[in-house]
């Protein structure tokens, strides 16, 4: 995503608005406190089988982002030594690329995909290698995707195609700011998510 920050600021400002509205008590909750809101589950950021997708929408331009553990995506998370292993890293990549063919979306919307980016541990691994020495192995794949919808008034739904194109995943958890909106949805399949309420 171009901007994951400014994303990330308006998803935490639209979901926090969201919690506190759907809150039944009215007291607000003390400035410190910073525990998270009952019915949420907290997840740390490396969860074999759950990936995050996010989806940001302005106008014309649709941007999504994956994160995802490599066990996901590859069925490994150890830097590749074999040809076998390299082929599985590559083929996964170029899946990832195809943008267009892990999202479906509204067909009146005319969305066509501009740019697509995949990042894994194995383009850093020096990185990968510092975890590895502490006993430690954990390799996220980070993809986005760039859009552009001819007309973005249609565009009501984005259905995933990520689980039965990689096995590996049991859950996503997803979460959009679009011109409608902003919402969010844990998906446990191949699904659709309503981006308008």
């Amino acid at each position: 995503m171009k901007y994951p920050q400014l994303f990330t600021s308006i998803a935490g400002l639209a979901l926090g608005a969201f919690v506190s509205m759907a809150s039944a008590d009215p007291t607000p909750a003390p400035a410190a406190d910073k525990t998270p809101a009952a019915g949420f589950e907290q997840h740390g950021p490396h969860e074999h089988g759950t990936g995050k997708l996010s989806i940001a929408q302005d106008g014309g331009k649709l941007e999504l982002d994956l994160d995802s553990p490599g066990m996901n995506l590859f069925g490994f998370e150890y830097m590749p030594k074999t040809d076998a292993d390299k082929k599985t890293v590559a083929d996964a990549e170029a899946k990832l690329k195809d943008g267009a063919a892990l999202f479906v979306f509204d067909e009146d919307a005319g969305c066509q995909q501009t740019d697509a980016k995949v990042t894994t541990a194995q383009e850093k691994p020096d990185a990968d290698e510092a975890e590895h020495d502490k006993g430690e192995v954990h390799s996220d794949v980070e993809a986005s995707w760039a859009f552009t919808c001819a007309k973005p008034e249609a565009l009501q739904t984005v259905t995933t195609k990520l689980f039965s194109t990689f096995s590996g995943f049991h859950k996503l958890n997803a979460e959009w700011v679009t011109d409608k909106g902003a919402s969010s949805a844990t998906l446990e399949k191949d699904d659709s998510i309503k981006l308008a309420p």
